[in-house]
């Protein structure tokens, strides 16, 4: 008898899949420096922590740990706290819309994410010879979830004391009583 301690490839990898690319979607807005909702600042965190959930079943099925997912889980979510603690914030309470200025940290980990989960994909097409990138990817996928969902908390703290600053204008952002340049 074979004994099967990898998971072959299966609809939920289908679903793996949507769910990166869709946060890696919903991240594409902010490195554009659009200004955001902040459901579209938490929803890039639900949807990784959505794939971190479904890795956790992969690793239950695997008899791997859960634990090691829960170290990179708790890892990432300090490291996003972190930076979303630091990181500049611009807030137009009229509009409850906020901008991040000079944010590309977290297109780069939703990347990171879609590239764990191709791994993972490719490695259930593949075989042995992709385990060790299989064995990677739910680590990954967790600390990203960590770190999305650490900044995502740490912005939305801080979005009520933020000072208000004008979105939406002809010249751009303003805080308030700042004079508009002659």
């Amino acid at each position: 008898m074979e004994n099967r301690s990898v998971i072959a490839p299966n609809v939920l990898h289908a679903l793996l899949l949507v769910l990166a690319l869709a946060c890696a979607r919903f991240t594409l807005s902010e490195l554009r420096h659009r200004s955001l909702t902040r459901t579209r600042i938490i929803a890039p965190a639900g949807l990784a922590l959505l794939c971190a959930c479904i890795f956790l079943f992969f690793q239950i099925g695997a008899q791997r740990p859960a634990w090691l997912l829960a170290v990179a889980l708790v890892g990432g979510l300090a490291l996003g706290a972190v930076r979303g603690a630091t990181m500049r914030l611009e807030v137009d309470h009229m509009y409850e819309r906020a901008r991040l200025p000079r944010a590309r940290g977290s297109f780069m980990v939703s990347l990171a994410l879609v590239l764990a989960v191709l791994a993972e994909i490719v490695g259930a097409f593949v075989g042995s010879a992709a385990l060790p990138f299989r064995l990677a990817a739910p680590d990954v996928v967790a600390a990203c979830a960590g770190i999305l969902t650490g900044r995502a908390l740490a912005i939305t703290v801080r979005w009520r004391n933020a000072p208000h600053v004008h979105l939406s204008g002809p010249y751009g952002s303003r805080r308030d009583g700042e004079s508009i340049p002659d």
